[in-house]
């Protein structure tokens, strides 16, 4: 040292953070290919939850259409119909019933079928009329 003193050159903090390390990239690759699978299936359980909820809304505006129709032309007086939606809605189907529930009331049930990703689906709608009019 001989009278001189010793200088240490100290970098600046963007000199010594210029880039990631290959250990850092490397881990960081790891992380995503453990969470993106995960993320990946939770958007799919969504999407199809989404889809299987609105095939049930269309299911019971479907059922409760028929319902009525069959109240408003006293169609209930047939103790079981079938049938389906046309073309604006295929793959749903639809079963009607009408029992005596008492001696002037009828239980009218409508029961409407479809094919999901899950496997075949219903929905079923129950009221009471009186039939005594």
């Amino acid at each position: 040292m001989n009278g001189q003193q010793m200088i240490h050159r100290v970098r600046p903090p963007a000199a010594r953070a210029r880039g990631l390390s290959l250990v850092e990239v490397l881990a960081s690759l790891a992380l995503v290919a453990i969470v993106m699978p995960v993320a990946m299936h939770c958007v799919s359980l969504a999407t199809s939850a989404s889809s299987l909820a609105k095939q049930r809304m269309i299911a019971t505006t479907l059922a409760q259409a028929r319902m009525d129709e069959i109240i408003a032309t006293h169609d209930y007086a047939t103790p079981q119909q079938q049938g389906d939606f046309g073309e604006n809605y295929p793959g749903f189907q639809w079963i009607a019933t009408a029992v005596d529930f008492d001696t002037s009331v009828k239980e009218v049930q409508v029961t409407v079928t479809w094919e999901s990703w899950s496997g075949q689906q219903n929905v079923t709608l129950t009221t009471l009329i009186f039939t005594d009019v």
